[in-house]
């Protein structure tokens, strides 16, 4: 017991003497380390690990790099998103109420028509309608109010015109107005007649040549006109226009055949005076038409 005691505390005492780094296996007195194995004291092992050396951690294994943060991978596309339509435009594939459509030389029944117009064509273009026009529809555009100061004229619109704005040379007819200047709107002549060729070119049923038009126009207006005469009433003709109740030259003017045997019959016209367009010389013919008046001689209006 004595001699383990005292092996143990050499062997301690050598080791704590021993200078550092020197392997445990070999002491300062030359026993070799095989002693201390067969002892027990130290295990199988035959050499005593180094203390000088520090071993380096185990690696635990290969631990993955942190993903990165700033990179968000793009969300999976789901399919394929139409844009939204432009300007309230609907998408495609949306229902339409578009007119229907017919091939060229079929009828909307699939018959043929040597290509004429087809049933859809007649179907989808509007009817261009032929513009009405009466003595009632050129009198429902004409200021009624002006009535009483009316001015006639037959072949001299530019003098008829330019005494209006003479005042000095013709003090008479201030106030006075024309057709044209009574007729609302101004544009009315020129519309019906652009729709009347409208309506002609169509092949509309009704519609008439421009000419035809035109005097339909101004027979149906000189009327309307004469209608609303009442007062004193002037009419200015050429030099050559005839004098008293003869028109001369303008016989078969709208004024000798459309107006003035409206202006004999009535009575809402009590004077009528004639102005030379010419000269300015006026002639007071009152008198005249109260005996066609009276006499029933009035002309009647042109067919």
């Amino acid at each position: 017991m004595k001699f383990h005691f005292v092996l143990l505390s050499t062997s301690i005492s050598l080791a704590a003497a021993r200078p550092l780094g020197q392997s445990a296996g070999v002491s300062a007195q030359g026993f070799p380390a095989a002693e201390f194995d067969r002892r027990g004291l130290f295990g199988k092992s035959t050499t005593a690990p180094k203390t000088g050396n520090t071993p380096a951690a185990p690696k635990t294994g290969n631990t993955p790099a942190a993903p990165k943060t700033g990179n968000t991978p793009a969300a999976p596309k789901t399919g394929n998103t139409p844009a939204a339509p432009k300007n309230g435009a609907p998408p495609k594939g949306d229902s339409k109420t578009s007119k229907p459509k017919c091939r060229r030389g079929k009828s909307q029944h699939g018959g043929s028509n040597n290509g004429e117009a087809t049933e859809c064509d007649a179907a989808a273009a509007p009817a261009v309608k032929v513009p009405v026009m009466s003595v009632a529809e050129c009198k429902a555009h004409l200021d009624a109010a002006a009535g009483s100061k009316l001015l006639f004229w037959s072949s001299v619109k530019k003098q008829a015109n330019a005494a209006l704005k003479d005042a000095t040379k013709y003090p008479q007819l201030v106030g006075y107005k024309t057709l044209g200047d009574i007729t609302t709107p101004k544009n009315y002549y020129d519309t019906y007649m652009a729709e009347m060729k409208a309506a002609k070119k169509a092949g509309t049923a009704g519609a008439v040549d421009e000419i035809t038009a035109d005097d339909k126009y101004w027979n149906d207006c000189s009327q309307a006109f004469a209608s609303i005469a009442t007062g004193t009433v002037y009419v200015m003709l050429p030099a050559n226009g005839g004098s008293g109740v003869t028109w001369g030259s303008r016989a078969q003017s709208h004024w000798a055949q459309h107006e003035f045997p409206i202006i004999c019959k009535g009575t809402a016209v009590t004077k009528l005076v004639r102005i030379n367009a010419d000269t300015g010389v006026e002639e007071d013919i009152t008198t005249l038409v109260k005996d066609l008046r009276t006499t029933g001689k009035c002309p009647a209006l042109a067919a």
